[in-house]
């Protein structure tokens, strides 16, 4: 009778312990956190997953998941102003695409889309073909909700009084002249 009361009184003592250490290792889990196989260290199990992602073609897919869309127009530099579109283009100069007719119809209803850059066309390459048609090549991006830095800052908003997003626009890939 004793030995049972005394095993009664050990599993009470280690069920807290159990329950937390089950508990730890399922929010482990839950994490990701990857235990490594017996005989292999963390750093061996790191560096395996670390050449599975490397030899898997990552940008290939990433790539091959894009839509891209091409368009035509001029394009336009436009100098900042306190508009919407001036707003979502990030606070600066920035340049758009003014559409050609054939265009149109892939431009999500904006006859002139803001340029974004990429790092295939970096930002400042647009400058050398302002004021020139242009055939470029990318994805419309969706804007970013915009989070104020300060509460004395001034940002549009919408209708319920939150900050309009911004960032938004098409993502340039490659551009060239056109005639």
């Amino acid at each position: 009778m004793k030995s049972k009361k005394r095993a009664n009184k050990n599993i009470q003592n280690i069920a807290p312990f159990l329950t937390k250490t089950i508990a730890i290792i399922s929010l482990a889990i839950t994490a990701g956190c990857v235990l490594p196989a017996p005989g292999q260290t963390q750093n061996q199990t790191t560096e395996s997953t670390i050449d599975a992602i490397n030899d898997s073609s990552i940008d290939e897919t990433i790539e091959s998941d894009r839509s891209l869309i091409i368009l035509s127009g001029e394009l336009i530099q436009k100098p900042w102003s306190k508009t919407v579109e001036s707003w979502m283009a990030g606070g600066g100069d920035y340049f758009v695409l003014e559409l050609d007719e054939e265009s149109l119809a892939e431009s999500e209803d904006d006859p002139s889309p803001i340029l974004r850059g990429s790092d295939e066309v970096p930002w400042e390459t647009f400058a050398d073909y302002q004021g020139l048609r242009v055939e470029v090549e990318g994805e419309f991006i969706e804007p970013e909700p915009y989070e104020p830095s300060s509460p004395l800052e001034q940002y549009p908003i919408d209708i319920e009084g939150r900050p309009l997003p911004r960032g938004g626009g098409f993502k340039v890939y490659s551009i060239r002249e056109i005639d």
